[in-house]
């Protein structure tokens, strides 16, 4: 007994270690990953992490971004939550990616076991499921909230199938495991994703339920893991309230502009659908989960080291007299939807091929619904390039369809043939009869308008992560069923079908229809202005790779049904062929993934990232003054790059999510350049590339030794001014049109409806020389001012509005804060000397960590109950 555990448990687990130390191993050398967004984040959280250290308290407010934004999504350290049992994990591998890869493995691995996997397989099934390309893509490009959830997931699953088979407190145990590392993972959109996959186990359990007439206790066990999930989410809560909460003022919340709400009604309440349809999969893009390189590869692929002098382009160059050949080391093969990839959506071929071979013994309910599942995941995931609406009822009927027209053959690879032909032949009908989706109302723009939460997720193609699960899980149950009746008929005929299949898409995928085009290729021909007969060559190379990369999957699907054979044999047992299969899929997933993520390009020196950087000449200019000012970074990408925010308040700055309203800010005046918009947020620096033409308003102040040039504010605003007008609108987009028409140090635009919501109106009167505002004090904490107004004035603050954090008050008594210009604050002051004191105060941070500190309490008892009822449960069969 002890040695069976010893084998079937620990063995594996211990490869699994192994394995995640291995592939990431560089990280026990010294090395970091050469990730952009990584850099990027260091840049924005080296201010907020100084003052925390420095003061003790976690802030809410992070001015050195766009003039100032919420700091949840840039350092946000919740609090009140102690139930997470990963966190000993973390400590273990001490590095972050070896750590999650393990747990991702480990929790798919426990989950094929209670599926009825032999440990060998188990095994193989968690290494496809954690070696899909995208996981890693995410890994490497830091995207580690995202990887939480994904790798989380797992085991909510688990807890499904354990309290399906009856282990109550196991099931519980793993359901609130799954759930802790789900939600604190805060990616609300790979959460939204996997729901699909837990809802799908969910209505198959509920379906064999019924039929076994088994419905009551069903109903009994459910409730038990909406108590889990309950308690596991509600454990994590103070991590994801203040996301929450911000995401209603964020670029992914909705519009106060009144003109986009009469452009298109869904705008009021999400993201414009045109922006999250970006990042959609062409229909070629999914064959990628079977042929990887089928829409070319990456970005940049190296045509040198792919194919030589005989790529068609290298052959085009030479025929041209051009000698060299530094430019095939990065060509622009991808032809897909996005603008760019690092690799492809690839899960394993040698799944696909065991999910047919399931398939070639019937279909079963549990198959009909993961099929379904995943049908409709492709078509969500072509986003902008999905099929119209009237054409998708056709194309859900197509598998069925299929199924039904090949149960006329008696020969089973007839009815594979007839199944796949009517199934592939069908599709391709629907393409050409449906080839214009840009002018189509979809399958996306429907579940944007209709469905919940959806509007707030942009990127398509990333509903491609759930095929990960899905192809994993379908291929161990396939191969379970081969198993169950080993057949070398059904072997035979799955294998002809899997490589026939690739070889007919990958190989002939001029013939089926596919262009090797991509919808960025006119782009690209016209900034590099490229001529016709580089384009033919660069599509004949992506022929090239697409048949390339065909055979590599063929020869995995051949190689697996190969040690599939060895066991018809009689030549591997049960447990050797898992083993050997396993080792395939290790192989097979981590090659591919090495060629789109090789270490010289992908790990960079830890030491080689300093934080903070070293301030460079321009920046050691500016920051002599020691004022209270903001700067504008021409010299850079300014809303995409951070850098500049690690030592200035910058106007510009790096976030996948800023605010809505500073965005179309920045759209409607800071990337013109509107002067009262700079002055307005008190821009004294602008730093540009040599050459820039003098902006109005500014001096040259000089050009630094780095090569840039420093305009200085001829005279910026003060952080803080009282004004002698307002000027009130009706509408929204009316106040932010009107930014540059008035003179802002005099003049504050509101709207009518914030303007009724002051205490008193501000008096309209020229200011005499009295009337002054002195900021006394000022940080993401607490900002003060001293006030001398001779009448009743509305006091303009240079500081970005955000309703849910800011407190104002005015000689002790509270007052609203009104949105001024836009964006800015603004408060109303009495005649006098005043006090006016705006603190940062987050009711949402405090309500989460008091929900928090109540849900870990829950999941600590609830896995202490789990665990003492399987104890009982066991010692009971004992005594039995």
């Amino acid at each position: 007994m002890q040695k069976k555990w010893l084998v079937e448990t620990l063995l594996p687990i211990g490869l699994i270690v192994l394995f995640g130390v291995l592939y990431f191993f560089p990280y026990y050398q010294g090395y970091r990953f050469k990730a952009s967004d990584q850099i990027q984040q260091g840049y924005m959280t080296f201010q907020l992490e100084k003052l925390t250290k420095e003061t003790g308290r976690p802030a809410f407010w992070a001015p050195n971004l766009f003039s100032g934004m919420p700091a949840y999504l840039v350092y946000y350290q919740p609090e009140g939550n102690f139930f997470t049992p990963f966190s000993w994990i973390g400590k273990l591998f001490r590095h972050y990616p070896p750590m999650i890869l393990f747990i991702g493995a480990l929790g798919f691995f426990i989950f094929l076991r209670v599926e009825g996997a032999v440990w060998s397989w188990a095994l193989g099934g968690a290494l496809a499921f954690v070696l899909t390309s995208y996981y890693t893509n995410m890994i490497v490009a830091t995207h580690w909230g995202k990887s939480s959830v994904i790798f989380s997931v797992p085991y909510i699953l688990t807890g499904l199938a354990l309290l399906r088979k009856g282990k109550i407190g196991w099931g519980v145990v793993s359901s609130l495991l799954g759930w802790a590392g789900a939600v604190g993972g805060n990616h609300p959109q790979m959460l939204y994703y996997a729901l699909v996959v837990i809802g799908a186990y969910i209505i198959a359990w509920a379906w064999e339920a019924v039929r076994q007439k088994e419905w009551k206790p069903f109903v009994g066990k459910l409730a038990l893991f909406g108590v889990a999930t309950g308690v596991g989410a509600l454990s994590q809560v103070s991590s994801i309230l203040p996301f929450y909460e911000y995401g209603k003022y964020s670029i992914r919340g909705g519009s106060e502009l009144e003109r986009d709400a009469e452009k298109d009604p869904s705008l009021r309440s999400g993201l414009d659908k045109g922006y999250a349809q970006s990042y959609s999969a062409t229909r070629a893009e999914l064959w990628t989960i079977l042929i990887p390189d089928f829409v070319g590869g990456t970005s940049q692929e190296d045509l040198w080291a792919r194919f030589g002098q005989s790529s068609a382009l290298a052959q085009a160059l030479s025929q041209r007299g051009v000698s060299d050949r530094s430019f095939l080391r990065a060509v622009p093969t991808y032809w897909g939807g996005s603008p760019f990839s690092a690799g492809s959506f690839y899960v394993s071929a040698i799944a696909l091929f065991l999910m047919i071979l399931g398939w070639t013994y019937g279909m079963e309910v549990w198959d009909w619904l993961l099929a379904y599942v995943g049908w409709g995941v492709l078509q969500l995931s072509l986003g902008q390039y999905g099929y119209s609406l009237w054409t998708t009822p056709i194309l859900f009927l197509l598998p069925l369809i299929s199924f039904y027209a090949a149960r006329f053959q008696t020969q089973l690879w007839r009815r594979g043939v007839v199944a796949a032909g009517v199934f592939l032949g069908g599709w391709g009908l629907i393409s050409l009869m449906d080839d214009a989706p840009e002018s189509s109302y979809k399958l996306t723009d429907w579940a944007l308008e209709y469905l919940p939460f959806y509007n707030k997720f942009r990127a398509p193609s990333t509903w491609l992560v759930v095929m990960g699960y899905l192809l994993s899980w379908m291929g161990i149950r396939g191969v379970l069923r081969f198993f169950a009746q080993p057949k070398r008929e059904n072997l035979l005929t799955a294998a002809a079908l899997s490589i026939g299949l690739t070889l007919l898409i990958g190989v002939g995928g001029t013939l089926m229809g596919f262009s090797f085009e991509g919808p960025n290729d006119a782009a690209l021909q016209a900034q590099a202005q490229l001529p016709e007969w580089f384009m033919e060559a660069l599509r004949e190379d992506r022929i090239a790779i697409a048949r390339q990369s065909a055979f590599r999957s063929a020869f995995w699907i051949a190689a697996a049904g190969g040690v599939l054979l060895l066991f018809l044999l009689h030549k591997l047992t049960k447990v050797g062929t898992g083993l050997l299969v396993a080792a395939l899929f290790t192989m097979d997933g981590w090659l591919l993934n090495s060629s789109y993520f090789p270490k010289r390009e992908t790990y960079i020196r830890a030491r080689e990232v300093p934080s903070p950087p070293p301030p460079q000449p321009h920046e050691e200019v500016i920051l002599a003054d020691t004022g209270w000012y903001r700067v504008l970074p021409l010299h850079t990408n300014t809303f995409t790059d951070a850098r500049p925010s690690v030592y200035f308040e910058n106007v510009g700055g790096y976030h996948p999510a800023k605010l809505k309203r500073y965005q179309q800010f920045i759209e409607a005046h800071l990337s013109r350049l509107t002067p009262e918009a700079l002055r307005m947020l008190a821009v004294r620096y602008i730093i540009a590339q040599p050459g820039t033409s003098l902006p109005p308003g500014y001096d040259s102040l000089r050009q630094t030794s780095d090569g840039v040039v420093i305009f200085r504010a001829k005279d910026s605003l003060p952080i803080a001014w009282l004004v002698e007008k307002v000027r009130v609108f009706q509408r929204n987009d009316q106040t932010l049109d009107s930014i540059g028409a008035y003179p802002v140090h005099k003049v504050a635009l509101i709207t009518e409806k914030d303007a009724k919501r002051l205490p008193f109106p501000p008096t309209e009167a020229p200011l005499d020389s009295t009337e002054r505002v002195i900021c006394l004090k000022r940080s993401p904490y607490e900002i003060e001012y001293k006030v001398f107004a001779r009448r009743p004035r509305l006091l303009v603050m240079s500081e970005v509005y955000y309703p849910p954090d800011w407190i104002a008050e005015v000689n002790g008594t509270t007052t609203p804060i009104i949105p001024a210009n836009y964006i800015l604050r603004a408060v109303v002051v009495p005649a006098g000397e005043s006090l006016v004191r705006v603190r940062s105060e987050s009711s949402i941070h405090e309500v989460g960590r008091r929900l928090s500190s109540i849900g870990s309490i829950l999941a600590w008892i609830l896995v202490g109950g789990g665990l003492l009822w399987e104890i009982w449960q066991r010692r009971r069969s004992t005594l039995a």
